[in-house]
């Protein structure tokens, strides 16, 4: 198969895509596209099958894990496909998720194999059920994915658990507001430069108070800090800040993963509108922002801390050194201060902000540590396989043994157990 075939499969696809997970959306089709659709129906009984129950049924939990599962492939992926296809001896065939039983299998592979031509890299290999890694349910439950949770800790010591408190005004501090402004989301309101204005004079003899909002295993938060500057906060992190912003700049101290997307960035050292720098302190390093979106990764358990920009300009400053990166670099920076910068694929870095784990030639551990947080499970590595590497892009809404399932198909061998009384993913060659 050329390049060409594999480029048709993944239009199949997509058109397959739309039409799962809206079984209704033949207006979202273009003529073309529903005779495309039309054409590759007509080649198996199992095709219109699997449609029809859709129909009838709707989607299951296990449809949306199969497409999602093989979705959005880019054009650099499409390369790494077509080298790895050419290696393979013989057609492939793909493995049984345990979650697909025998009445929907040949219906679904139908969908699976037309991307799986596409996907050849995962170097699917024909296995019963059985023979798959698996989740030993006997040993340990289920695993839902993370979600919403955090906790804000004010000025006085005042713990308000975010996840359970409803909308609206949860507290203020001094002539701040601090607002549950949606689903995982607090806004502080009248702090100062929200507007793009310099402070409130008015608020200048008011103590300067910080709070922190820290996320836990399985948790993530958004906030919206008083200049209008808005946060993502990942899993087991936390940031502390001031209730208004004064002075000469504005600091904030991240540990665990945020990223950050700055009002009013302003030039470092110049600040012709007034506007006060952002800082960022994580760890022994100092992220100064002259640009607006960017991701700082700052887990103590991670070899080295990454910043990595998506848009504009920031500098970073370890020790001795102070360096500027750019769009699609990432600083890293040693427990010994020293930084190197390399080019890094944004997309993957940024993932689980969008939703997903998406792990592009991504070493095992690395990988295995974001599952761990957003799941909160503990992982223990098997033999000779640290320095593999996986390629998958899964949603982080999964329930962890789909996830498992999914990673098995990748030829990535695991499984859950209980041990210690806590679930533990056991990675084995």
């Amino acid at each position: 198969m050329n390049t060409r075939d594999t480029e048709n499969a993944l239009k199949i696809s997509e058109l397959l895509k739309k039409r799962l997970l809206d079984p209704d959306s033949s207006e979202l089709l273009s003529a073309a596209e529903e005779d495309a659709l039309r054409e590759w129906l007509k080649k198996s009984p199992a095709h219109q099958e699997l449609l029809d129950r859709i129909k009838k049924e709707g989607i299951t939990e296990e449809d949306r894990a199969l497409i999602e599962y093989f979705e959005d492939f880019n054009e650099r992926d499409l390369v790494k496909m077509e080298a790895a296809r050419a290696d393979l001896q013989e057609a492939t065939v793909p493995s049984i998720p345990r979650w697909l039983n025998r009445r929907t299998w040949w219906a679904a592979a139908s969908i699976a194999l037309i991307i799986t031509v596409a996907a050849g890299y995962f170097y699917y290999q024909y296995r019963s059920a059985q023979t798959l890694a698996h989740v030993d349910r006997q040993a340990a439950d289920d695993i839902l994915p993370g979600g919403d949770v955090a906790t804000l800790t004010l000025a006085n010591g005042k713990k308000i658990a975010l996840d359970s408190s409803g909308q609206g005004q949860l507290a203020t501090q001094g002539q701040v507001r601090i607002v549950k402004s949606g689903k995982g989301m607090i806004s502080y309101i009248g702090g100062g430069l929200a507007s793009g204005n310099k402070t409130d004079p008015s608020l200048n003899d008011e103590p300067i108070v910080f709070n922190t909002i820290t996320t836990p295993k399985k948790g993530k938060f958004q906030v919206v800090l008083p200049d209008g500057s808005r946060v993502w906060l990942n899993a087991s992190s936390s940031l502390t800040y001031p209730t208004r912003f004064v002075g000469p700049d504005r600091r904030v101290t991240l540990t665990g993963e945020g990223y950050f997307e700055v009002s009013h960035p302003g030039m470092f050292g110049s600040h012709p509108d007034g506007t006060p720098p952002f800082i960022v302190n994580a760890g022994k390093t100092r992220i100064e922002v002259l640009g607006t979106h960017f991701d700082v990764s700052a887990y103590g358990d991670d070899p080295t801390l990454n910043t990595t920009l998506v848009e504009g300009k920031v500098r970073v400053n370890a020790g001795l050194t102070s360096i500027v990166i750019r769009p699609g670099e990432q600083a890293q920076t040693t427990p010994e201060s020293e930084v190197m910068t390399k080019t890094v694929d944004t997309t993957s870095v940024i993932a689980w902000k969008e939703g997903s784990f998406r792990f592009n030639d991504l070493d095992l551990e690395s990988a295995f540590r974001q599952i761990a947080r957003w799941y909160d499970v503990e992982v223990e590595f098997q033999g000779d396989v640290r320095n593999k590497t996986v390629w998958a892009k899964i949603s982080r809404n999964t329930r962890l043994s789909l996830l498992i399932d999914a990673l098995s198909s990748a030829e990535i061998h695991c499984k859950l157990v209980e041990k210690n009384q806590r679930p533990t993913i056991i990675v084995f060659p």
